[in-house]
């Protein structure tokens, strides 16, 4: 027994010992045009890309996928993290024209399978809290023949490690619980359950279309149709749009049944073509994709920080200007932008920051003595000046 386990010390030691040799950590340095909406996704994705191919010691993706960032970073994420075992961001910064993200990684010689990273990288962080929002307008069918695809979408969300939330048992267990707090003469915090938000994410499906009637193909009954698609993701908070996917419209005869075909037409997608190495390859957009698209984009803002929106009530331009030098200085806030002012309105700041939504807050009102919070989210705060006496 004894010798038994010796062995397998022994065995494990060597495994760890192989591995680690097989490991290097790495520094990589990324950049993106400022002006860009997601500027930071790409020079996060860039110096990614960077550090695994130092490590690695050739590259792995091509020139022409570089040069289409807009269009495939994500793509490009997914094949360098594939190596990434971690990775730290030690630098962001942005000037006028590019932004800037440097990371220290630690780089494995082999690649983890494309479909496993995304996956793995969701499992080591806070999963999002997603609602299914569905909707289907088949134009010549009663609403009991529209098909509903909500369970897939549900189904597939899970397989991406979401946690998806039905709106409405969390509205009796928060008024449940709200109830409890009053009860238990936590009126504070009774208030707070109801600016608190419930989900982080909204996924919406909307399919339409119209029937084209029966038809009959080697005495075979069939029916056709027109069916189209529209997926989108917004954050709960502020209505912001993450990421969207149109499938156009396509003409379906089946056997089926509209539920199967437009199933299918989720599944299928449209290709996008894109030239690469020399070779024209096409890349399918479809349901999976937009999934996709999702994680990654919620693992960016947990590595990189959330664009948070302070919103502000009469806020005083001296106040005011003195509260953005003050966010530009902060520690884990990255940029902060003047949205709006209006002395006799509403004022709001942009600010891309790590700093939790509640540590934010304590930061604005810490320098804006008697004001108080109106509305916390995850990533809108809204502040009010304070009332004046009699």
């Amino acid at each position: 027994m004894n010798r038994l386990l010796a062995i397998l010390l022994v065995t494990m030691t060597m495994v760890l010992l192989c591995r680690s040799a097989e490991e290097t950590t790495v520094i990589g340095e990324g950049m993106a045009d400022a002006d860009l909406k997601n500027a930071r996704e790409i020079a996060l994705t860039d110096a990614l890309r960077r550090a695994v191919e130092k490590g690695v010691g050739q590259k792995i993706i091509s020139d022409t996928a570089i040069n289409n960032y807009q269009l495939t970073y994500d793509r490009v994420f997914t094949s360098a993290v594939g190596y990434v075992r971690e990775y730290w961001i030690i630098g962001e910064s942005s000037d006028q024209k590019l932004y800037h993200v440097t990371v220290r990684a630690k780089v494995g010689k082999d690649k983890v399978n494309d479909k496993d990273v995304l996956q793995m990288l969701v499992q080591r962080m806070n999963s999002p809290r997603v609602v299914v929002e569905y909707d289907s307008d088949i134009v010549g069918l009663e609403q009991r023949q529209q098909p509903d695809l909500s369970g897939m979408v549900r189904e597939l969300a899970l397989k991406y490690q979401m946690q998806v939330v039905d709106p409405g048992k969390v509205s009796r267990a928060e008024a449940r619980r709200r109830q409890r707090d009053k009860l238990a003469g936590r009126d504070d915090r009774a208030d707070w359950r109801d600016i608190r938000a419930n989900t982080d994410l909204a996924l919406t499906v909307a399919i339409g279309g119209e029937y084209l009637g029966d038809t009959s193909t080697f005495g075979a009954a069939l029916k056709k149709y027109s069916i189209g698609a529209n997926l989108s993701a917004t954050w709960e908070s502020t209505g912001e749009t993450i990421t969207e996917l149109t499938i156009p419209t396509v003409t379906r005869t089946t056997s089926q049944g509209l539920r199967e075909a437009t199933e299918r037409l989720l599944r299928d997608g449209v290709p996008v073509r894109i030239e690469e190495n020399g070779k024209e390859e096409v890349v399918t957009k479809n349901v999976d994709y937009f999934f996709r698209r999702i994680i990654i984009r919620w693992l960016f803002e947990q590595d990189l920080g959330s664009h948070r929106y302070l919103e502000f009530d009469k806020i005083p331009q001296a106040a005011f200007d003195d509260l953005v030098n003050i966010l530009k200085q902060t520690n884990n806030i990255s940029k902060v932008y003047v949205r709006e002012f209006d002395g006799m309105g509403i004022s709001t700041i942009d600010v891309n920051s790590r700093i939790e939504a509640q540590a934010l807050k304590d930061i604005v009102l810490k320098q804006l003595p008697g004001w108080q919070l109106d509305r916390l989210e995850r990533n809108y705060l809204q502040f009010s000046s304070p009332v004046a006496g009699p």
